[in-house]
């Protein structure tokens, strides 16, 4: 798999002008920033929690970006050994501050309001909040959500740029890989030159003939992804 030293040193050659390699890092942050929101079969995955009685938050994944689509309740219940699965409903999404308003006035004027099976959703502090709190244990909220796979940060300090690996200070190994550098390596690397074309050395011609290509990776991707989608809700049905 290519890594961070690898796609630098393809960049750098690409380019070919003058630089010690810290412009393409930071570009390559930039890039990835930018990129890191786009929806592709690499940067998907599924959140499931199992509630538990009298607790209404939910830690999400370290590599939370944000919910895809609707998130889902489903009643678990067992008895005498045997599970039963409720359908599924959506969870509808507030604002904290609509659900701690709406917990307040049901405390205040019908406390059975307060707890039961949730309805509402919100997300704060690195968790999802349900409301009602849940009253019961096992119940299943579910969702597909969009992931970040490690997204290095550039750092000015002492008079000169540094890049560290994600969510540390420490410096960023040229071994540093994810999805993002198979899957999507022309996407990262041709958005990169863009960047560096058009923002750094002023050169049109060159800007747009990457932006191009660009271009043309994202259209592979996306119907790469279209297709593992289709394939995955066929699956589904049978």
């Amino acid at each position: 798999m290519a890594n961070w030293g690898t796609i630098k040193q393809d960049i750098l050659e690409t380019i070919d002008k003058p630089n010690d390699g810290s412009i393409v890092e930071r570009s390559l942050c930039e890039t990835l920033r930018f990129l890191r929101t786009m929806r592709f079969w690499w940067n998907e995955s599924t959140f499931k929690v199992y509630t538990v009685a009298d607790k209404g938050e939910y830690d999400l994944p370290q590599d939370f970006l944000g919910f895809i689509g609707k998130v889902f309740h489903k009643e678990i219940t067992v008895s005498d050994g045997v599970t039963t699965e409720g359908a599924k409903r959506e969870l509808v999404p507030r604002t904290m501050d609509w659900l701690e308003a709406y917990r307040y006035t049901n405390e205040e004027w019908d406390a059975s309001l307060a707890s039961g099976r949730p309805l509402f959703y919100s997300l704060a502090e690195d968790k999802v909040w349900l409301s009602p709190i849940p009253d019961s244990d096992g119940d299943e909220v579910s969702a597909r959500y969009l992931r970040d796979l490690g997204t290095p940060q550039e750092v000015y300090s002492g008079g000169s740029w540094f890049v560290y690996a994600p969510n540390t200070e420490t410096a960023i190994a040229t071994t540093f890989s994810h999805a993002w550098f198979k899957e999507g390596y022309d996407i990262l690397k041709h958005r990169c030159c863009y960047n560096l074309y058009q923002d750094i050395y002023k050169d049109q011609e060159n800007a747009q003939a990457h932006l191009q290509k660009f271009l043309e990776a994202m259209d592979r991707v996306r119907s790469e992804t279209s297709r593992r989608k289709a394939a995955r809700e066929l699956r589904a049905i049978w």
